[in-house]
């Protein structure tokens, strides 16, 4: 836009001056000089009608502008040197036109060539223009129309002028036409918000939206794609334009039908990432209600659907908490009829043989109600109080919980504690739910990998912490994993077979209990996670409750 005015601007100043002039010489001269702004001004204006109407910086360098600035560069050095070859006019005279001292010439070949150049250019701009008053809201339309207004003006004197159409003075007035088009500009500044309200803010919006966006012809030809269409799928912007297959984007879209309406959902991966998509397809009608196309919409509900997930699976938790306790129950009364009979016979004078069948109907029976309390225990809900607690009898419990399930699945399991471990302040429940979460994680991928497994857990006093260590034999993590661990919803496991909840909530527990969780690990080697609690310290709370008592 300034470089128009300033276009505008020269070629004003050439006509005032040559106006002004009474000989040949210094009306030629000044008219050369409006040659300088009437041969930009094409080319500004039509930069601008494009830049305009796209919402893009299409021409940002020379190299794109500068074979439309040829024809316009050859015209002024032929109008500066037209002395030597007459390619733009000959025979040029003074003469008088109404009130006007003229010069009259007779055009030469090269500045038709020029005029139609400049013609094109404009009408192009114009072409460009007219296009937006169908094409978006009213106030799209207001600006277009100030802008075409401002534009035929001046053309249309130039082509009476150059012409003779119509019998008025002989005088080039096309540069005083565009300082009234000035007026239409203007107009368009300040009735319709000219550049504040730009036509490419729709555009702009698209091009900014994380929803990916095709746009297609009924011939299935891809109009517009925005660039979170183009990561999504992982294409080349140069397919816009080309009539493709919706499978050549991704073979998921294969049988989706095309050019109709609905709403499916997709699992996609992109990037490498696993996401799943809300597919929309809408059909686009002209005024008539024809379709002229249809586009694709998609929005990633992958975070909406492991909500889902969640929400279930706590669901189904809360289900599987309430049968285990009833189940518990009921096996406890059948348990301890077992483990009363077998004791009261086990007082009687039997047979070796039959004494030690006895013991092991007792033994197995006892260890049987220790699974079931421990079942019931975690089923249950538990206060949130923190008390001081012994981090290797919590792991034994969780342990107690998950022995059946080990040896069923040839998992070994080696337990290094240290014996005068000290104490540390927590929550027996919600540590052995982490403890259980790790168990069962090392379980899952030892199982994964090689149908077994060896698990080593140790603990162990380091400095004010109890250290706790979790060592499986299973595949070891990615490198590119490690700084998702403990992120909610991040899961390697398959669909259905994790929440991606698990670490994060016992990050979570681990950090409520001022205490730290990481993980050591090499692809291919096995996984270590190590917890860290601040050791209990009874003078703590012997402090705790004298300032208290002082307080008070």
């Amino acid at each position: 836009m300034i470089s128009l005015a300033i276009s505008t601007f020269v070629w004003t100043l050439g006509f005032l001056l040559e106006t002004n002039s009474h000989t040949l010489e210094q009306q030629l001269f000044y008219n050369n000089i409006g040659y300088l702004g009437s041969m930009t001004v094409p080319i500004a204006w039509f930069f601008f009608a494009l830049n305009y109407t796209s919402g893009k910086r299409l021409f940002t360098n020379w190299k794109r502008i500068t074979p439309f600035c040829i024809i316009p560069l050859a015209t002024v050095i032929l109008v500066w040197t037209n002395n030597w070859h007459h390619l733009m006019w000959s025979n040029e005279h003074l003469a008088t036109s109404g009130p006007f001292i003229v010069t009259a010439k007779t055009y030469g070949p090269f500045f038709w060539v020029a005029l139609t150049c400049n013609y094109v250019l404009i009408i192009t701009g114009a072409i460009f223009l007219l296009r937006r008053l169908f094409v978006g809201a009213p106030l799209y339309r207001g600006q277009a129309i100030s802008l075409i207004i401002a534009v035929s003006l001046p053309l249309l004197w130039n082509i009476i002028y150059i012409f003779s159409l119509v019998p008025l003075p002989h005088k080039d007035l096309t540069p005083v036409t565009f300082a009234i088009s000035g007026i239409a500009i203007v107009r368009g500044l300040m009735r319709f918000k000219l550049f504040r309200a730009i036509p490419f803010a729709r555009e702009f919006i698209i091009e900014q939206m994380s929803d990916g966006i095709l746009v297609f012809d009924m011939s299935n030809r891809l109009l517009e794609a925005n660039p979170a269409a183009i990561e999504i799928f992982g294409v080349n912007r140069n397919i816009i334009g080309k009539r493709i297959s919706l499978s050549l984007l991704s073979t998921a879209l294969e049988g989706m039908p095309p050019a109709k309406p609905g709403r499916i959902e997709l699992p996609l991966t992109v990037s490498g990432e696993k996401r799943i998509y809300e597919i929309e397809t809408v059909v686009m009608h002209e005024k008539h209600k024809e379709p002229v196309g249809w586009l694709i919409i998609l929005h990633n509900i992958t975070e909406r659907k492991n909500m889902q997930e969640q929400l279930l699976a706590q669901d189904r938790l809360a289900s599987i908490g309430k049968l285990t306790s009833g189940v518990a129950h009921e096996l406890n009364n059948p348990l301890t009829s077992i483990i009363g009979f077998s004791e009261f016979l086990l007082k009687r004078d039997l047979s070796h043989d039959i004494h030690a069948d006895l013991n092991v109907i007792n033994s197995e029976a006892e260890r049987a109600a220790k699974i079931v309390e421990g079942l019931l225990t975690f089923a249950r809900k538990h206060p949130e109080d923190k008390l001081p607690s012994n981090i290797n009898v919590i792991i034994e419990k969780a342990l107690e919980i998950r022995d059946y399930e080990q040896k069923n699945n040839n998992i070994e399991v080696i337990t290094r504690f240290a014996q005068d471990l000290p104490e540390v302040m927590g929550n027996e429940f919600q540590l052995q739910q982490v403890f259980l979460n790790i168990i069962i994680n090392a379980e899952f991928f030892m199982i994964e990998a090689h149908g077994k497994g060896v698990l080593t857990i140790v603990t162990e006093k380091a400095g004010d912490c109890v250290r706790v260590s979790f060592t499986d034999d299973g595949p070891g993590i990615p490198k590119e994993n490690m700084k998702y661990l403990f992120s909610p919803f991040f899961t390697t496991k398959e669909v259905g077979k994790g929440t991606g909840l698990g670490l994060s909530i016992c990050h979570g527990i681990i950090t409520e209990h001022d205490g730290r969780i990481w993980a050591e690990s090499e692809s291919g080697t096995g996984a270590c996670f190590i917890i860290e609690l601040p050791v209990y310290n009874s003078n703590q709370k012997t402090n705790r409750l004298n300032r208290i008592n002082d307080i008070s």
